[in-house]
């Protein structure tokens, strides 16, 4: 039997660390006394600082002008080349966790990557691919939502897959008021006639915990009031920071939720030294003028961003102290989809449900409009893709 050859180059190597081990050890010794020495000395010290930062900022630039290719590989819909240019990139700098901004950057190019991949007709790598975001960011919303609608558009058959209903319900365990996800989950159902559950996505969705500030102008005072996003009334009261006089009107900025306006009250500010009973005025709210909106049962739909409700104030209490008012903001919603919505309370023969569901629905014309509500958000961008009317 024929012994292993030994590898002579391995034991050449082992042999010559052996033997100048001790000179190997002395010079580690003396580079880093050196370089101990150098950062006790400003000068020095400032020296090796700002080589290190130059080193580190090319590699920066190197990794973000790698990004931006790819970005513009995509944005050219060159898919070939993207595929393989992000294929590369992946391999040499693979996301692995987040820890810092070059992390979220390796995100992007994971989504990237899908798109390419999409684009190309490669099933099953795209969906590994969001797999991978997933695993990289499981709390991001954005991965499971990109998962769903790649789902949605690579495996559905008769009814949406039911890939895209497991990835729209995960996003809506994260963000309970995304509309697109909300649309999504309700469609699987819709396609597949099941009622029942359409209903319980609708009435979570309106339950939602979701809290919008709300701009108010009284005479030169501004507030920002938060109103929670759940189709219910809310009385808020708003307390001067002193007594102000010769208010003329009170604005009313709707943002972007319809906003509806039922009741207005001022309440006059004590006077120090008097007994007189605090005196609550009503406004009559047949005088309300608005812009950029248009009215939808009793509520207010925005049209544009500089929407706004104007009151004018009767020239009645000498000093005003409160304002209340009851406020309603409505979660956005789209037409078609609310019409989906009635059917399956009608099918349910929930009719009573359906009237307190249409009490807390103000329906934009279309979904494009309604999902573009979210991007008023700054913490709810990320990941939204609105959708184009037909």
């Amino acid at each position: 039997m024929r012994a292993p050859r030994e590898d002579h180059s391995v034991g050449t190597l082992l042999g010559w660390f052996r033997r100048h081990e001790r000179r190997l050890a002395f010079g580690w010794l003396l580079g880093t006394a050196l370089i101990l020495v150098a950062f006790l000395f400003p000068p020095s010290r400032d020296r090796l600082l700002a080589l290190a930062q130059r080193g580190a900022d090319r590699r920066e630039a190197r990794w973000t002008d790698r990004v931006r290719t790819a970005e513009r590989l995509v944005a050219q819909q060159q898919w070939a080349a993207a595929d393989a240019y992000l294929t590369r990139l992946d391999r040499e700098f693979p996301a692995r966790n987040v820890r810092h901004g070059r992390d979220k950057q390796r995100e992007e190019v994971l989504r990237l990557l899908a798109r390419a991949q999409e684009a190309e007709g490669r099933t099953s790598r795209t969906m590994q691919t969001w797999q991978r975001l997933i695993a990289f960011d499981s709390l991001n919303y954005a991965n499971h939502f990109g998962y769903a609608q790649s789902a949605e558009r690579l495996l559905s058959g008769w009814a949406p897959a039911i890939e895209a209903r497991d990835g729209y319900a995960a996003t809506l365990r994260i963000l309970p008021s995304h509309l697109p996800s909300v649309r999504g989950y309700i469609e699987y159902f819709m396609a597949r006639g099941e009622f029942h559950p359409v209903v319980t996505a609708w009435e979570a969705y309106l339950d939602a915990w979701l809290v919008q500030p709300v701009t108010i102008t009284v005479g030169d005072t501004t507030f920002a009031v938060p109103v929670p996003v759940d189709g219910l009334p809310h009385d808020l009261v708003i307390a001067l920071p002193q007594p102000a006089t010769h208010v003329s009107e009170i604005r009313v900025l709707l943002d972007a939720f319809a906003l509806g306006l039922e009741r207005v009250e001022l309440e006059t500010a004590t006077r120090v030294g008097l007994t007189e009973p605090t005196v609550t005025q009503r406004v009559d709210l047949a005088a309300l003028s608005v812009t950029g909106a248009h009215r939808v049962g009793n509520a207010w739909l925005p049209d544009s961003s500089n929407a706004a409700l104007r009151l004018p104030l009767p020239a009645g209490p000498p000093a005003l102290a409160r304002l209340r008012l009851r406020l309603t903001l409505f979660k956005a919603a789209d037409q078609v989809l609310w019409k989906k919505v009635r059917t399956s309370y009608r099918n349910n023969l929930d009719l009573a449900g359906l009237a307190r569901a249409a009490a807390r629905t103000v329906p934009f014309p279309g979904a494009a409009r309604a999902d573009s509500v979210m991007a008023r958000l700054p913490w709810a961008t990320e990941g939204l893709t609105a959708v184009t009317d037909e």
